[in-house]
């Protein structure tokens, strides 16, 4: 799990750095929050299929980034900003996903 975060985090600022990107722009925190409560609900849910916490962390987190991926490409235009907004909400959701799963 801390290797497929690392590598999101890793690749957050890439994808940033090809569009203007700031959480402060609305769109931004559309994906963010959107990312995040996908990642957290579906963590949850996948958990309660009988995957473990990390499966279902991965699983989801997959899916949500996949979702954004797919999003962005349907788009007239591609914004890197957008993909690094989904991909911090996919990382806070999947801490979030960890300590409610955990608790």
């Amino acid at each position: 799990m801390r290797y497929f975060l690392a590598l999101l985090l890793l690749s957050t600022p890439s994808l940033a750095a090809t569009d203007s990107f700031s959480l402060s722009q609305p769109d931004k925190q559309k994906h963010f929050y959107g990312a995040s409560a996908g990642t957290l609900v579906g963590s949850l849910v996948v958990k309660e299929v009988g995957a473990t916490t990390l499966e279902s962390i991965l699983i989801t987190s997959a899916a949500v980034m996949t979702a954004g991926l797919v999003k962005e490409a349907t788009d007239s235009r591609f914004s890197g900003g957008d993909m690094a907004a989904n991909g911090l909400g996919v990382m806070a959701g999947s801490v979030a996903a960890a300590i409610v799963i955990e608790i």
